[in-house]
């Protein structure tokens, strides 16, 4: 796999240069090919060995240049798209996987190599071995063909010549399926990578410097309500089960801060379909409660990092009401402990957003949609979509 990918970096590296001319306005375009190794994080016994992981990652770059606003404000940052292919240590009970990866990288228009540069991305895989209780019994890390990534890195990257740099740095590839489809250990790599940086011209010249005012931004009133779906488990067992639904709608306050931030603070309201079932079979509540138990109430703060229209929001909750999860667990003995206590009240989320209209010149009455992984101190619990409104 890595000749095929030198082989299609040579023949890039020649053609590309011909498809980047462009103006010193545009952004420019720049391609990037790595190799990653590392090792998966074996998070729980059932879950099974591995070797050492190596990662092909192929990438069409933009250096932005200040031709959009939010371009200045992340002081140019280059946006990317990678193809990933992973081999990951055991091909018999893990298989491999197929990445796509948009990201964005942080301090790419800085002249100094040594100054690291940040490297962040939200994705999305397709594993070609996962959990199957008649073929492979082993994969308890992912039960899904599909999952979501998550991607991060920090390097630097020294100048060969014109045309050529080295990068060089560590990073970290997670992968989960939001608790859609059991098992879902979800997969945790850190490692180190290298690679190369072709820029076919000067990647930061003819860079928009300019002073942007944008209109002050009042406290808004926001309503977000979707739909997520998972299954009613622990993240290994029981498999098989169900997918059920979950209604949720969130009312909250938001504050554009600065050029970047818009801040939020709020409520969330989440009735759980797979709860409401699960009380309905069962003497866990009183029927006529199974309403007002299958719900879970939370208080939420949250940042939402802008970028024109697209923004990446990132949450942390408090849950104030939270019956059925307290009750339920009382009758596993395995789900006891710490870290048990704390998903009874630790609440996360994190996702994409779109508006429909840019929130730093129209912050009000805008329409946007979302995509979002939610999480019970750290482990998943479903994905949803939603849309809202903001007043």
């Amino acid at each position: 796999m890595p000749k095929i990918f030198v082989s299609i970096l040579v023949l890039l590296f020649f053609n590309l240069r011909i498809f980047s001319q462009t103006d010193s306005s545009r952004n420019a375009l720049l391609f990037e090919s790595s190799i990653f190794t590392g090792k998966i994080v074996k998070n729980a016994p059932e879950a099974p060995s591995s070797k050492t992981a190596f990662v092909s990652e192929l990438s069409l770059s933009f250096q932005t240049r200040g031709k959009r606003d939010w371009h200045i404000f992340y002081n140019y940052p280059s946006v990317n798209y990678s193809l990933l292919y992973g081999c990951l240590g055991n091909e018999q009970k893990i298989g491999d996987f197929w990445g796509f990866l948009p990201s964005l990288t942080l301090n790419a228009a800085n002249k100094n190599w040594f100054v690291p540069r940040i490297k962040l991305g939200l994705g999305v895989t397709y594993f070609n071995n996962p959990y199957n209780s008649a073929n492979n019994p082993y994969n308890f890390y992912i039960g899904s063909s599909f999952a979501a990534m998550g991607y991060a890195s920090v390097f630097v990257q020294p100048r060969i010549n014109k045309y050529l740099s080295i990068k060089a740095g560590i990073s970290v590839i997670h992968c989960s399926n939001g608790h859609v489809q059991i098992p879902n250990l979800g997969i945790n790599m850190p490692g180190v990578f290298v690679g190369l940086l072709y820029t076919p011209e000067n990647p930061i010249k003819g860079l928009v410097k300019r002073n942007i005012e944008i209109p002050g931004s009042k406290i808004h009133f926001n309503v977000r309500t979707g739909i997520g779906v998972h299954e009613l488990a622990k993240t290994t067992e029981p498999i098989g089960t169900s997918k059920y639904a979950i209604y949720i709608v969130d009312l909250y306050l938001s504050k554009l801060y600065g050029k970047i931030n818009n801040l939020h603070t709020g409520i969330s309201l989440k009735n759980y379909n797979s709860f409401l079932n699960y009380i309905e079979k069962t003497d866990l509540f009183p029927y006529s409660e199974r309403y007002i138990k299958s719900t879970v109430a939370t208080l939420f703060i949250g940042d939402e990092l802008m970028m024109g229209k697209f923004s990446v929001v990132t949450l942390g909750g408090f849950n104030i009401y939270n019956k059925f999860y307290k009750e339920y667990i009382k009758q596993y003995k395995s789900m006891t402990g710490f870290k048990t206590e704390l998903k009874k009240y630790i609440d996360a989320r994190l996702g994409l957003q779109y508006y429909f209209w840019n929130p730093h010149y129209c912050t009000s009455k805008n329409i946007f949609v979302s995509a979002y992984v939610k999480t019970n101190f750290g482990q998943a619990d479903f994905l949803c979509t939603q849309i809202g409104f903001v007043f």
